[in-house]
């Protein structure tokens, strides 16, 4: 699978082969359709925003399910989905109270996924994170399914691909400053 690989800041990124775990309890492969560029890709890349790294940065995506992995239950292969880069666990006390926009899972483990560990992997085996647990400057990405949202067959994927924080962003904006 390849993949632009961000492994040190003001560099360029390459496009790199990486080796891509197999989805696990609770997670999904989607290929990647489309991705947006977003400011917080930039703060990444310039060293304003420390990260781990090597990353693959894009949270703004949308792609088609390739893979389930076991208990998935919100999505199944071949579904259209836009991505969301704050996926929610549904157990933790943010979640359970009503505030999943900041699970507290989702906070801890950062760019790795729910279980603490990468599913990107460089051929010597370096762990590479995916920014937001997505990742979406990829070809295909491993994620929660919680970051998935099928939608429908009419809404163009490079549309979709900025509903997950350029839209939602703008329309948070106006909604709760206007």
């Amino acid at each position: 699978m390849k993949a632009a690989v961000l492994f040190e800041s003001n560099k360029p990124m390459p496009i790199v082969e990486l080796d891509q775990s197999e989805p696990k309890t609770g997670e999904v492969r989607v290929n990647i359709s489309a991705a947006g560029v977003c400011a917080s890709d930039h703060h990444v890349m310039t060293g304003d925003n420390p990260t781990p790294m090597p990353i693959v940065l894009g949270h703004e995506g949308a792609g088609v399910v390739d893979t389930v992995g076991p208990g998935v239950t919100m999505v199944k292969k071949g579904d259209r989905c836009v991505l969301s880069f704050v996926p929610s666990c549904g157990y933790c006390r943010s979640c359970r109270t009503g505030i999943p926009n900041i699970c507290d899972t989702n906070r801890e483990t950062g760019t790795r996924q729910y279980d603490g560990t990468c599913r990107l992997y460089t051929s010597d085996g370096t762990e590479v994170h995916q920014f937001a647990k997505l990742g979406v400057f990829a070809e295909s990405i491993v994620i929660p399914q919680q970051a998935c949202y099928p939608m429908p067959d009419d809404v163009p994927m490079e549309v979709a691909a900025l509903i997950g924080c350029s839209v939602t962003t703008g329309v948070g904006g106006v909604i709760n400053k206007a």
